[in-house]
């Protein structure tokens, strides 16, 4: 498959962008700012802005999905990841894709979740909402979106993420305990495996 990856050169997107090259598919790295991936015969460069329309339409033009590992923790305005979204919902249904991989943080709960959230992410949300309030606002804004448009969409929520050569993980419905972390290299493969599989799509699992 030809696939779109939204912020490909941050941790955890340069780490997709290296499992769907190394599986054989073709890439569009979708960036912003700084290019730190290396040159590849099956990967294009593509530079924009996802807040802009124009940007986004023309990157999804021939791609056969989309993977978005895009977040604000980085960014001077604080709604990248529901910004994309909002842009790629009519983008997407303009030139027939429906499947879309995400990633929000182990902090972001669900619409419904909100009135009994299980202990360990209302702990890990009370947690971050102390410090990064606008990040988790963000992630969640994003997730609803996709929750309410007609993409086939799947939302990996990721805990704390470090270095490492780890790339087993876990998918569940429940979350891990606050203090669970898990690899950049982990959390990528798992959003790499879902756009073979369907029986995470409608849902957002977590991810160790």
């Amino acid at each position: 498959m030809r696939i779109l990856v939204l912020g490909a050169s941050g941790r955890l997107g340069r780490h997709v962008v290296s499992g769907l090259l190394d599986r054989g598919h073709s890439v569009r790295a979708f960036i912003h700012n700084e290019n730190v991936l290396a040159a590849h015969a099956e990967l294009e460069l593509f530079r924009g802005d996802a807040h802009a329309d124009t940007a986004v339409s023309e990157a999804v033009c021939g791609v056969d999905a989309v993977v978005s590992t895009l977040g604000s923790a980085a960014a001077p305005v604080k709604d990248v990841a529901s910004s994309a979204i909002q842009n790629l919902m009519p983008a997407m249904a303009a030139s027939g894709l429906r499947r879309i991989v995400s990633a929000t943080g182990s902090a972001a709960w669900r619409d419904h979740e909100r009135a009994s959230p299980h202990p360990y992410l209302l702990a890990r949300r009370e947690q971050l909402m102390r410090v990064i309030p606008e990040l988790v606002a963000d992630g969640e804004k994003h997730m609803s979106l996709l929750e309410n448009s007609a993409l086939d969409w799947t939302v990996i929520r990721a805990p704390l993420m470090q270095s490492g050569a780890v790339s087993n993980y876990v998918l569940s419905a429940e979350p891990p305990s606050p203090q669970t972390t898990s690899t950049y290299l982990a959390v990528a493969t798992a959003m790499i495996d879902q756009l073979d599989l369907d029986a995470w799509m409608g849902a957002a699992p977590f991810v160790w």
